[in-house]
């Protein structure tokens, strides 16, 4: 399964309504006026949930029960799960992208002091142009050139800028929120953007020259999972079955590719589109049509479990949003910090 190249999750913490003023750190959530210097950096790695343990690692209470919140970690679970052991190697996915700038993240951390400060800010940039470039060549399998602390990089033009969250740092440790974060996530090669509210931000460790172990997580409204995840995840599971199932629906016409073996839905034996077929196949019968539709994906019984609002963002007694948390650290990096209008 050959999955790190193929399925990514990443993350692209956006703080939403900055203009030098964002919420945070305190019980009241009063703006934040974010002053000090700007300290860059690039996202040397990122960590997904894939248990519960590592989801209450990487959670935070979003919504004042005092349970951590952080759905992610279900679903990664579930999915393993149901793909079967060994089958999907989600984290190695996310090692293999952030190793060859697939996933390029900028961190900028602004306050007075990185030992302790008031009005300190954290923001995340998409990034773009790494220089030294990643990897060495299309067989280098290590990478990891742009992340030796002395890379520069510009950021995206896909990126929001007028982005950030407030809080504070005590002894090295920035903690800001509640606010809103928008969340970039890519399956296959299909990017979903969404839109977290209720995000927080818990960066440790930092220095001039990198941050240790911290965790960026929020809550995405319910809306923006049935409008936009589902649509874009069905997009990217159909590319890939198109490639890995290539005489789907069967193999009587004998498409299978010269010295591979199909089975009976012409998936090619142990690729990702085999795996997605098992989990996603249901109609017409148990046993499936060797399809899937988008109507198919949002009956499944998996997603509709999966994918079902955990939080309370606006105090009405209903789940209303899904959880979400990820670990990510940093190191040094050179770009030009966009100037708030």
């Amino acid at each position: 399964m050959r999955l790190s190249a193929r399925s990514t999750f990443y993350v692209m913490a956006m703080a939403a309504s900055f203009g030098m003023v964002a919420c945070g750190g305190g019980d009241d959530d009063a703006p934040i006026v974010i002053e000090g210097t700007h300290n860059t950096y690039v996202v040397d790695s990122v960590t997904i949930p894939e248990d519960a343990d590592a989801a209450d690692e990487l959670g935070f209470d979003l919504d004042g029960d005092d349970t951590i919140d952080n759905q992610l970690g279900n679903i990664l679970s579930a999915l393993k799960q149901a793909a079967g052991s060994g089958t999907l190697d989600l984290q190695g996915s996310i090692d293999t992208s952030v190793n060859s700038g697939e996933i390029l993240l900028l961190a900028d951390i602004q306050a007075t002091s990185l030992g302790q400060a008031a009005n300190a800010g954290f923001r995340l940039f998409l990034g773009d142009n790494p220089t030294p470039a990643p990897c060495d060549s299309d067989t280098d399998l290590v990478c990891r050139n742009h992340l030796d602390g002395s890379g520069s990089f510009d950021i995206s033009a896909d990126s929001p800028t007028d982005v950030a969250v407030g809080g504070n740092i005590i002894g090295g440790r920035f903690s800001g929120g509640p606010g809103d974060l928008a969340l970039q996530i890519a399956f296959g090669d299909t990017a979903i953007n969404l839109e977290l509210i209720e995000a927080r931000a818990d960066i440790t460790g930092i220095t001039a020259g990198a941050f240790g172990n911290s965790k960026v997580g929020g809550a995405v409204p319910n809306d923006v999972i049935q409008d936009e995840v589902i649509p874009a995840v069905f997009t990217a599971i159909s590319d890939i079955m198109d490639e890995d199932c290539p005489a789907a629906p069967h193999t009587t016409d004998g498409t299978c590719p010269d010295g591979e073996t199909c089975d009976d839905c012409g998936c090619i034996d142990d690729e990702t589109g085999q795996t997605l077929m098992g989990i996603f196949d249901e109609v017409p019968d148990p046993d499936g049509d060797c399809q899937v539709d988008l109507q198919e994906l949002r009956d499944n019984s998996l997603i509709k479990t999966l994918l079902r609002p955990d939080v309370d963002t606006d105090g009405d007694g209903m789940a209303d949003a899904l959880s979400v948390g990820v670990g990510a650290t940093g190191i040094a990096g050179t770009y030009t910090v966009p100037v708030a209008e």
